[in-house]
This record gives structure tokens, sequence and C-alpha cells, in this order.
């Protein structure tokens, strides 16, 4: 029977320590949680179908397979933090083991697994007839490296700013992280007039021995991602393109003669994305695709894009492709109190008419309400909704929600509300000098 392998992404598998759940964890990581996840005596489960009950992970894609399609479903889960050559050696002798046809559907990280396995030399199986790969930072996210420096990382599934830097120096045990910074020879840094930076010559953070460890293994994983698809194989790219806060750069300021971080960084550093993968990365075109399509979902929706979903039922050879539901996106990950958010219901792949409403939960507490219901609903086919929402006046996490006629969450979208000085505090500044002269 043919197969669709699941691969999923950083972050995406849960990982147990003496019997103790580690990873995930909500709302971000205490010091004593990501001191576990530099651990190595520990033990990883399956992949996160959904986080809390209320915010889904790979629940939506695992369930359409299921009930969609006559398919078989193999997922592998792995240990993120781990090099990705070793996991994508793992996942040869995984596939290995399937019978059949296989279709591979990748989300972000692990399609780069899943492209060093078939395009470094190591691949020798002639069931696999295409690759789904969802929002996968084919050339890097800038957005990685500001995470390793303790700049950024709040959201629902990811480690505070803080402890994400502070496993990034566990490079041994998490090179994973650092494999996720740009390309070789990609341009992302903003910097002064006559200065160019190189992220892989040793110049930036020189003296930071786990940093420059982890640029190796970025080095030779990208070394192995040539770009060579393997006959009888068809690329399909999914990218997000919902988010207009997607870091694309990262400025650079002169410091004691040489470049530190800019703080305040500018607003071209930002443009339309997934929320952690631009667009040039996800989609880009040094790969031959077979099919491109744009989701307006953010860097986790994408997976469980309606279109997506509507992909996998064509591609089964499904009698009658069923209708998937609304896709719901935000555009920005961060507001400020009482500011409007623009929340975009995608309709392209689901019922032609909708009945329901808008919601906005605290994180911690899904079944309160803040604010009015906003309702929704459509008389007749349409291919979006677009609608604005007030944001609470209470900084903190919350989860924007479609609920439908039957009090069902359909769809939902983690934010934070931020104060500026708040947003400025949750960063640990990088005050030093982290390019020499």
């Amino acid at each position: 029977m043919p197969t669709f392998a699941l691969i999923p992404g950083i972050m995406g598998t849960y990982i147990k320590r003496n019997g103790v759940e580690v990873w995930p964890i909500f709302h971000g990581a205490s010091d004593d949680q990501a001191t576990e996840l530099t651990k190595t005596d520990t033990k990883i489960g399956d992949i996160i179908g959904s986080i809390r009950g209320f915010y889904e992970i790979y629940d939506p894609t695992v369930n359409y397979i299921k009930n969609n399609t006559n398919w078989t479903l193999k997922k592998f889960p792995y240990d993120w933090r781990v090099d990705l050559l070793t996991t994508a050696s793992l996942l040869r002798q995984f596939l290995d083991g399937i019978q059949g046809q296989i279709v591979i559907v990748a989300h972000s990280m692990g399609g780069l697994i899943t492209r060093h396995f078939l395009e470094s030399g190591n691949y020798r199986n002639e069931n696999i007839t295409d690759v789904i790969f969802a929002a996968t930072p084919h050339l890097g996210a800038p957005e990685a490296l500001m995470r390793i420096l303790g700049q950024t990382g709040l959201g629902c599934l990811s480690l505070n700013p803080a402890n994400f830097a502070r496993m990034a120096k566990s490079a041994q045990t998490f090179p994973a992280g650092h494999q996720l910074l740009p390309a070789p020879g990609r341009a992302f840094f903003r910097t002064p007039p006559g200065w160019t930076v190189d992220l892989y010559n040793g110049k930036f953070m020189p003296t930071d021995t786990a940093f420059q460890y982890g640029v190796g293994r970025a080095a030779a994983l990208h070394a192995g991602l040539t770009g060579q698809i393997p006959q009888g194989i068809k690329y399909h790219c999914f990218y997000g393109d919902s988010i207009d806060r997607t870091r694309i750069a990262v400025d650079l300021i002169a410091s004691n003669g040489g470049l530190r971080l800019n703080p305040n960084q500018p607003a071209d550093c930002f443009a339309l994305g997934d929320g952690t993968v631009p667009i040039w990365s996800s989609s880009t075109q040094r790969i031959a695709w077979s099919t491109i399509t744009g989701c307006p979902s953010d860097h986790i929706g994408v997976v469980s894009d309606g279109l997506l979903l509507k992909f996998l039922g064509q591609l089964s050879g499904a009698a009658a492709v069923a209708a998937a539901a609304p896709t719901l996106a935000l555009n920005s990950r961060a507001f400020l109190p009482r500011s409007s958010a623009n929340v975009i219901l995608d309709l392209r792949a689901s019922p032609a008419k909708i009945d329901g409403h808008i919601a906005i939960s605290p994180a911690d507490n899904p079944k309160a309400v803040i604010g009015d219901l906003l309702p929704v609903s459509t008389a007749a086919a349409t291919d979006f909704l677009s609608l604005w929402v007030p944001m609470p006046s209470k900084a903190g996490q919350y989860v924007v929600k479609f609920i439908d006629a039957n009090q069902n969450v359909v769809q939902s979208s983690p934010c934070n509300v931020v104060t500026r000085k708040s947003a400025a505090g949750a960063r640990k500044r990088v005050a030093e000098t982290v390019v020499a002269s």
C-alpha cells in the first residue's frame, strides 16, 4: 500500500528524561528545563500533534491523511537537537523499511534532513515518487542567528530567547540549531559602508568556540544540499507568505573597531514570509520545483494549510478530495496593546460556506475569551476573508481562534501582546563586538 511519510521540523518531537517530559514546554523554558534539554541521556517520543489541546501542530495533517485517503501514514520522530547529517542517515534506514510507493511530507527542518538524504549520495530507495516541502529553510534563516544570540524566540512552541541561546552554547548537543543559519554565500547582513561580513570565515564571534563549531556543521550540511534531485522524484514547494514581519536580514553597527548587533533593527530587515523563514529561502529558485504554492499561513501552519492537505488528497488518488478546514493566519506574531491584528481566513480548500466566529483567549486558559466575539459567515463561495480584530490591552501570550457554529475550534494561531518596554527587556543585549576587525 502507498505510504505518506511525515518528517516533522525542529522541536516537533517529544523528548523525555528520566521518564519526565522535558519537551514541549508551554510558554518557553525555565532555566532548569533548558538545562534538561542539554542532556544526552534522553529519549524521544512521538511527533507533537497539538499543544494543550488547542494549538494544533501535526494533528490536522495526520487526521486528514487517515480520514481522507486510503494510504498508510508513517511518522518519523527524531531528536531535533542532534546533527542533521546523523538524522539523515537514520531517515534512510526508516524509509528503507517501507514497502511500496512513498510520498514524503517534510516540514521545516525536516525538509533539510530529507534533502541531505536524497542529494548527498545516500539515496538508494527507488520507492520515493514525491517530496512535499512545507516551510523548509532551504537557504537557512536570519532568524536562526538572532535566536542563537538570545535576541528572539518567544512563542507558543519555542524556547525563550535566553534559553535558546543557552542551548546553543551546548553546540555539541544542539548543532541542529546552528544548521538553520543562512547558507554559505547568502548575503543577509546589513552593514555600514566599507564592511562586508561572512558568517563562515571565522570572524563573526571568533572567540565563541561553540558558535564556530555550529557554523562548521551548518557548512557541512549545505555542502550536501546539491540541488541534484534523484531521477524519478518530484519536489513540491509550499511556503508561507502571511506575516509581514519575517526577518530577512540582520543589521550590524560599528562598535570598538568592529561591528555589533543593532539593538534597533530597521524596517528593511523584515518582509513578507511565514514569520520564521523568508520567502527567498522557503521557495528558492535554486531548486527545480515541480509545483510551488504560496500559503497564507505562519511557519507551523504551512504543513496543515488547506491547499497542502488538498494536494495530499490529489496525490493519493482519492475519488473526491474532501474539503479542508479554513486556514487562519495573522499578519504578525507580536502586537502592541489595543492594536489591531489582521486575521486572514483562507477558504480556497474549504466548503463554499462557513459560519462561526473569531475569538481571542489567553494561551494558558483556552476556555476564557478576551473581548467580544467577531461573527464570521459567508453566503457564497469566496477565497479569502480579511478581518481586523482588536488585541487585548494587557501584555501576554494569546491565541486567536476560528470557532465554527458547533463551537469547535477549527483553526488557531498564537501571538504575543507586548509593550515597547517589555519587548526591549525580553532580549539579552549583545553589547560586545561580534565581528572582529
